[in-house]
């Protein structure tokens, strides 16, 4: 069975771990040619992976899903209670 989405992202939050502490001390970073020649064989085990995506997290662009990082914003209680009643209405 080929790597899912869920070892993607564990992989990638490996990395990601590892930069931070790179970055903090003397660490040697995972370096473009490190992270092209992981996006080739993910690919391999995986043809629905997105290398995009993958990259965009690892490097801090996108949640691990692709989405936005942006805080989602407050909800007023009135549009709670709109969505309620709609909910409701269906």
């Amino acid at each position: 069975m080929g790597m899912s989405k869920k070892h993607f992202i564990g992989l990638a939050d490996a990395i990601r771990q590892h930069q931070r502490a790179a970055a903090a001390s003397q660490a040697n970073p995972f370096e473009d040619d490190h992270l092209q020649m992981l996006e080739r064989w993910m690919r391999s085990e995986n043809p629905n992976f997105n290398q995009g995506r993958w990259r965009g997290y690892v490097e801090g662009r996108c949640g691990p899903s692709g989405g936005d990082l942006t805080p989602p914003r407050a909800v007023s209680e009135l549009e709670k209670a709109v969505r309620r009643v709609r909910r409701r209405a269906t």
